[in-house]
């Protein structure tokens, strides 16, 4: 997952963490298809075809996942704002899946954190743990 948002730099980078119960176990990179440099927008049609791929591997979603170049390692505004599929209602595309920002102002010391938007745009941390593992799993507290 960083190896893919540093390659992306300066822009966002963004994707998906799958696997399951509450182990990931690979990351799908999502073509950011923004040309604006702090903001990402995924590409519907690969978010389908990588949906497709995840479940055929009998896995799901645990995480939609993106980098903040520079700032905060916290929801943006627009982050928050673009994760709700009926903005009156703050209903979030996303309730159950972790949303994990990645601050890469420091490349040598990125920041990882993860949150949950619930339903009327409230934001919560959840605990984020790395497995040392070959694949590299990170998972994610309940």
């Amino acid at each position: 997952m960083l190896d893919h948002f540093g390659r992306e730099l300066p822009r966002e980078g963004c994707g998906f963490l799958a696997g399951s119960r509450n182990l990931a176990h690979r990351f799908y990179p999502i073509h950011n298809q923004t040309p604006d440099l702090r903001r990402f927008a995924m590409d519907p049609l690969h978010v389908k075809r990588t949906e497709v791929s995840i479940f055929r591997r009998n896995q799901r979603i645990l995480a939609i996942c993106h980098s903040h170049p520079e700032g905060e390692c916290y929801p943006s505004r627009w982050d928050i704002e673009s994760a709700f599929f009926d903005p009156a209602l703050r209903w979030p595309y996303w309730e159950k899946e972790v949303q994990i920002i990645a601050l890469l102002s420091d490349p040598e010391a990125p920041r990882v954190r993860g949150f949950r938007y619930r339903v009327g745009g409230e934001v919560e941390e959840v605990g984020l743990e790395t497995v040392a593992t070959e694949v590299g799993n990170i998972s994610t507290s309940p």
